[in-house]
This record gives C-alpha cells, structure tokens and sequence, in this order.
C-alpha cells in the first residue's frame, strides 16, 4: 500500500486536487487492500485507477488530465 500511496501524492500535486477527493482516493486504495486479486497490479496503475474512480464519481470535468496520461502513460 506504501507504494501505491507513494504514487498518488505527486498524481493528486499534479491535478491540484481536492483534498476531499485526495481522501476518497486514499479510501478507495485501502479498501483495495482487502482483495487479494488487486496484488498483481502496478502500484502506479492502482494509484490512476482510483484519482480516474473518484474523479468520475465527483463528476469532475476533465477525469484523467493530458498531464497524467504524460506522466503516468495510461490513457
């Protein structure tokens, strides 16, 4: 979990977000911890997995920022 966590900080930086939604990110990345089918992905992709879930849930305008597809590779 460590590492996930290390990997969203700079994400979250990067997109300026809410810490509402920073600690809905965070939430959501612990409760993944539960499920041990989760262990076989990336740290970074569990971190973009869970800003995309939450940015789509809180309905924000753009969900995965050209600057994130830039930094982390997912599109």
């Amino acid at each position: 979990m460590d590492n996930t966590i290390k990997f969203m900080e700079p994400f979250v930086k990067l997109i300026d977000m809410s810490p509402k939604n920073v600690h809905l990110t965070q939430y959501i990345l612990e409760l993944s911890l539960l499920d041990m089918t989760f262990l076989k992905y990336r740290p970074s992709l569990l971190a973009a997995a869970g800003i995309y879930l939450v940015n789509k849930i809180r309905r924000v305008e753009d969900i995965w920022p050209d600057i994130l597809v830039g930094v982390t590779g997912y599109e």
